[in-house]
């Protein structure tokens, strides 16, 4: 009886070391299983960031090429618009050089 007796407290501590082991490891599962929680949501909020941030990349290039564009736009307007001066003024100086010798031959 008396060894029976042992038999079961040697069985019970037995049953409590892994009861207790059983906790730790259910504890540090638990903790992983949180972890990798909070690093599955990082990693889905990287991805959305980083789409969010290829979108973005993706309209500035669209900006930037159309500035690109109409920056070559202003430039020929403003080319054009250099070129009729000139000839504008070249005009007026010629007129003004006609008016000139008229009114030179008038006070003649």
């Amino acid at each position: 009886m008396r060894q029976t007796q042992q038999q079961i407290r040697s069985t019970q501590k037995v049953v409590r070391e892994t009861n207790a082991t059983v906790q730790e490891l259910t504890s540090d599962i638990n903790r992983v299983l949180a972890r990798s929680a909070v690093f599955d949501d990082v990693v889905l909020q990287l991805q959305e960031n980083q789409q969010l941030m290829q979108a973005n990349f993706n309209e500035f290039q669209r900006n930037f090429a159309e500035h690109q564009r109409t920056l070559s736009e202003y430039r020929r307007d403003f080319i054009e618009h250099q070129r009729t001066t000139s000839a504008a003024f070249n005009s007026l100086e010629a007129i003004d050089l006609r008016l000139i010798k008229i009114i030179g031959r008038g006070q003649n």
